[in-house]
């Protein structure tokens, strides 16, 4: 084999979604097909395009809806060519057991979303609408980062937080938690979401 290829990923926050990564570069993977790899994190609100468009990173781990949101501005889209996962990853806290939760539940709420990303933000409203439930009746308190959305919900400032793991352990000693897994209910509009 010749000489290593440095490859730069940056990825959009730090998750058990993005396992496949750490397994490759832990498990020597990418070593054995000659590619040097270096992880980054970005930080909160830099996101992974601002990170390639300064050459900042090669590759990024990020939701097409990073895309979406450039081609919306009319800028070009980046090229998206392997997904990750299919579902979405994100919990949905409460203070306390609902057996019989049902997503009309949230309406007069306020449910604390997940700043990092907007594919979260995005797939919350697909499910909201697909059970019958204008996402204009809830209050979403957005735009935090993952310490600050968890003190807003010790603090009480949100009766449900939607987040990727493993912040719902640490909420969970808040109050008697409970959670949905949005991905069992249905799949939000993702890169590979099947019809």
């Amino acid at each position: 084999m010749g000489p290593s290829s440095r490859v730069r990923v940056a990825e959009a926050f730090r998750s058990i979604f993005y396992a496949p990564l750490w397994v490759a570069v832990h498990g020597d993977h990418f070593a054995a097909e000659g590619l040097e790899v270096e992880v980054v994190t970005a930080e909160f609100g830099a996101g992974t395009v601002g990170m390639m468009r300064k050459g900042e990173a090669d590759v990024a781990l990020s939701g097409l809806m990073r895309s979406f949101d450039l081609a919306d501005r009319g800028e070009a889209p980046l090229v998206h060519f392997a997904a990750v996962n299919d579902r979405n990853g994100f919990f949905l806290l409460g203070r306390q057991a609902q057996p019989n939760f049902a997503w009309s539940d949230l309406v007069g709420k306020t449910v604390i979303s997940f700043g990092g990303a907007p594919t979260p933000w995005l797939c919350m409203q697909a499910v909201l609408r697909r059970h019958r439930v204008d996402p204009a009746r809830i209050t979403f308190l957005r735009g935090l980062s993952t310490a600050d959305a968890v003190a807003a919900f010790r603090a009480r400032k949100g009766d449900f937080i939607e987040h990727g793991p493993p912040p719902q352990s640490t909420t969970a000693t808040v109050s008697s938690s409970w959670a949905a897994r949005l991905s069992r209910i249905s799949p939000g509009p993702t890169s590979s979401e099947r019809p």
